[in-house]
């Protein structure tokens, strides 16, 4: 069953999805062409403004671009993660939730055929803003961005070696899945504590979620501070010594994945519990 929830998931969500990438992809191909046919260089416009009426023409009509570009990478990611938020409201906990609740299938499955469908269109879109910003990149600096990126590349390689940069690759992807599932699990779980209220519940949604989002950060502050206090203060301790080992960013990675894992599996289970045991559909 949760196969064709998966399906029911994708069949709504692929089109506008779709369109907003494709939104991306139009302006990095119309803003590559053009920079490719005239042959434009942007370090020497860079150089040029001030100088020349020409100079400016371009920086305005490219500044004009640039705004356009970065507001559609900002209705890609903020605009897609709002529109997955609002149906998993809608079809769980509004007037679809009658429907949705009474299929044959657990709460599990319901929970995690919106998740799913969600981390696939943010792969999706986080890749097609990397090739966006690297085709970009390459039309307006030409060969001058390849050599900066392969040199980079290998710079890194030689620092901390073919093993440990296969490892870093593996740390950054698991990382990325933490951030992607940290920020659907406390949109939904705002959502799920919200539809709790007995009104206004759209309101106390975005209240809990404005909640959550300043004590993480209030927390994570916290912490930071007192590392920096113990590193800092402290010639011999623990932590200093740990932090003059070649793997302590592997190792910092790691210990801040982990703890990201486990906040998620606790929001987890608080949406799962508030969905069988306390759901309200008013």
């Amino acid at each position: 069953m949760l196969k064709r929830l998966l399906a029911y998931e994708w069949k709504d969500t692929w089109k506008l999805m779709t369109i907003l990438n494709c939104i991306v992809m139009g302006l990095t191909l119309a803003g590559s062409l053009f920079l490719l046919f005239t042959h434009l260089d942007l370090s020497e416009i860079f150089e040029q403004i001030g100088r020349s009426d020409l100079g400016i023409l371009y920086f305005l009509s490219g500044m004009g671009f640039f705004m356009l570009y970065v507001g559609s990478i900002m209705v890609l990611t903020l605009g897609s993660m709002i529109f997955f938020f609002v149906r998993f409201y809608k079809n769980l906990y509004a007037d679809q939730g009658y429907l949705m609740h009474t299929l044959p299938v657990g709460k599990h499955e319901l929970i995690w055929s919106k998740i799913l469908v969600f981390i696939v269109w943010r792969v999706i879109s986080l890749i097609v803003i990397c090739v966006s910003v690297s085709m970009l990149a390459y039309a307006g600096f030409g060969d001058g961005f390849t050599t900066v990126a392969a040199e980079t590349v290998k710079a890194f390689i030689d620092e901390v070696g073919g093993f440990r940069c296969g490892v870093y690759i593996i740390i950054l992807i698991l990382m990325f899945m933490a951030g992607v599932l940290y920020n659907i699990f406390t949109g939904y779980l705002s959502i799920s504590i919200g539809q709790l209220a007995h009104k206004n519940k759209v309101l106390a949604s975005v209240g809990v979620y404005i909640g959550i989002i300043f004590v993480i950060r209030v927390l994570s502050s916290i912490f930071s501070n007192v590392f920096f206090v113990m590193e800092e203060f402290s010639e011999k301790s623990i932590i200093r010594n740990l932090l003059e080992y070649r793997d302590a960013p592997i190792m910092l990675c790691l210990v801040a994945m982990v703890i990201q894992y486990v906040i998620c599996a606790a929001m987890y289970f608080v949406i799962y519990s508030i969905m069988n045991k306390r759901l309200n559909l008013d």
